[in-house]
């Protein structure tokens, strides 16, 4: 009977485990990852707050692509920034919200950066050609990967007060 009772204790510190790591895992995913200073995404919290995330469904946040897609101005207004044979619903597909693609968007054109190596760098390696299994980054590091010589948090947040005032903008 002692056997057996150890036993059952470990199943449940086990299953005590599990829960407790599935609703943190839970929690994660309903908040924004990347935002805060010099090494998070653009520096700002604001951004993910006032779009909507990158899963979409029937009753839940839409997608970068979807928003755009709705706003044509805002579209108009990114589409001359990215390479020529770029869609701005091609070029946001990966972005966990409008506000990063837009922050990437405007650093690219700001800093000369290829809108392609950028989006690879930030977003990790299956948005690169060939696929890679690079790991990801928040848009500062990105920004000093790729332009080590130029301050990443200044031009982060310069890119973020840019996405700020687009998607301010007056819809259609």
């Amino acid at each position: 009977m002692k056997h057996h009772t150890k036993h059952l204790g470990t199943y449940f510190l086990v299953v005590a485990i599990a829960m407790f790591f599935s609703g943190a895992s839970a929690f994660a995913q309903g908040r924004s990852a990347g935002h805060g200073s010099a090494g998070s995404s653009h520096g700002n919290g604001n951004l993910s707050g006032m779009t909507g995330a990158s899963k979409s469904s029937a009753s839940g946040p839409k997608t970068p692509g979807d928003l755009l897609q709705q706003n044509t101005n805002l579209s108009a207004k990114l589409q001359p920034l990215l390479p020529s044979a770029t869609t701005v619903a091609d070029a946001s597909a990966g972005f966990k919200n409008l506000g990063q693609f837009v922050s990437a968007v405007h650093v690219s054109h700001n800093l000369g950066i290829p809108f392609d190596a950028l989006k690879c760098t930030e977003l990790g390696g299956g948005f690169c050609t060939p696929i890679t299994t690079a790991k990801g980054m928040s848009l500062g590091k990105a920004i000093s990967t790729l332009k080590p010589d130029v301050d990443a948090s200044k031009e982060a947040g310069i890119a973020t007060k840019q996405a700020h005032g687009d998607m301010s903008a007056p819809k259609n």
